[in-house]
């Protein structure tokens, strides 16, 4: 009887979970691992400069002001100035906060363009999904530079040229995972 609510407990602990809570799991498991525990100090590090550092410093990144070009690093200017005599810190900083967030950004939208397309595919079956699969087979034929490479040179330099590839480049691998649960799901009993 006391190992059944033992039993029940702990399932209940398990329901009781928080999303994040799988995170945590696995940044312990990164952490006990000395290249782990390196990475996430790095990770961490980046982070802070890319997010904490534009707050405190009021430093506007284009602003181009009337002093010598190319000034090495001083007090004033912890990484020099450019040829523009625009800080480089600043720009360095500010640049990588937008590279993250549009990293990021990208691989969301392809993971989620991805899970529409195999759900869309697996739930329809049929003539639907051979045709859907089959342009999800033919972006996986391609290699993912030379994917990349033709969509920016299609829409032309910039982060979201750079960001749409990179999306497309993620929908293959979701949507097939989606499609196959999909399919795995829609042959069990209590689908109608």
């Amino acid at each position: 009887m006391a190992t059944q609510k033992t039993a029940q407990l702990e399932v209940m602990k398990v329901h009781e979970r928080h999303w994040w809570s799988g995170v945590v799991d696995e940044l312990r498991g990164v952490a006990k691992e000395p290249r782990g525990m390196i990475s996430l100090v790095l990770l961490g590090l980046l982070m802070l400069f890319a997010f904490v550092l534009p707050i405190f410093d009021s430093t506007d990144p284009n602003f181009i002001p009337r002093e010598p070009k190319n000034q090495g690093i001083s007090m004033e200017h912890p990484m020099g100035t450019d040829h523009l005599s625009r800080d480089l810190l600043a720009r360095n900083s500010v640049g990588l906060g937008r590279t993250i967030i549009n990293g990021l950004g990208a691989v969301v939208a392809g993971w989620f363009a991805g899970i529409a397309i195999g759900y869309t595919a697996g739930w329809r079956g049929g003539l639907t999904d051979i045709f859907i699969m089959r342009g999800v087979d033919t972006l996986l034929a391609f290699p993912g530079i030379l994917l990349a490479i033709v969509l920016i040179t299609i829409m032309g330099p910039g982060l979201l040229s750079v960001g749409v590839a990179i999306a497309v480049f993620n929908i293959p691998s979701s949507a097939r995972l989606a499609r196959a649960g999909v399919l795995r799901e829609r042959e069990r009993e209590y689908v109608t």
